[in-house]
């Protein structure tokens, strides 16, 4: 039922943010009650759950040479370098972001799986749709949705950051 997929939903969210130790979950199927992931797909989820732990820390630690940087170049008053490194960073992020999402609309295959194979060893990321109900919840709820918000994060970020270093250059009447 649609309210088992959501407490499966919850259940895998819970467990890849490290909230829960188990992912499993008890569905109903055809008046079976059965657990929702086989032995594959917790493997999967368990690559997955590293993973994002794994980009969390590259996230604080870009987080951390980026205010370090910064705080030199305000330290040293170069307002003009850390206004165009701050400007490239987000063309280049912005760059990328639009060719994934319109890959992503012309056939999100290609970027489901060329993320998996980039980001994660082994096959335990090939899933069989006849055998592995997580795929029938991915295709029908999610891949497009992620590629929708990660996108909408991107440029919401992008804008909180680039408006104020772009105000602080035209206000130092820096070119």
């Amino acid at each position: 039922t649609e309210s088992d997929l959501k407490d499966v939903v919850h259940a895998m969210v819970s467990y890849v943010k490290g909230k829960t130790d188990s992912t499993q979950i008890k569905v109903e199927i055809k008046g079976n009650e059965v657990e929702f992931f086989n032995k594959k797909e917790i493997g999967h989820l368990e690559d997955v759950r590293i993973l994002i732990r794994n980009m969390y820390i590259a996230m604080l630690a870009m987080c951390i040479v980026s205010v370090a940087g910064g705080g030199y170049l305000v330290y040293k008053k170069d307002y003009s370098a850390m206004r165009k490194g701050v400007l490239f960073a987000w063309m280049l992020i912005l760059l990328v972001s639009v060719l994934v999402g319109i890959l992503a609309i012309i056939d999100i295959d290609i970027v489901v799986t060329g993320f998996h194979q980039i980001f994660l060893s082994g096959s335990k990321w090939v899933l069989n749709p006849a055998l592995d109900r997580s795929v029938w919840m991915f295709r029908t709820f999610m891949y497009k949705d992620v590629v929708l918000v990660l996108g909408g994060i991107v440029a919401g970020v992008a804008a909180i950051t680039i408006v104020p270093v772009v105000l602080i250059g035209k206000r130092k009447n820096i070119a």
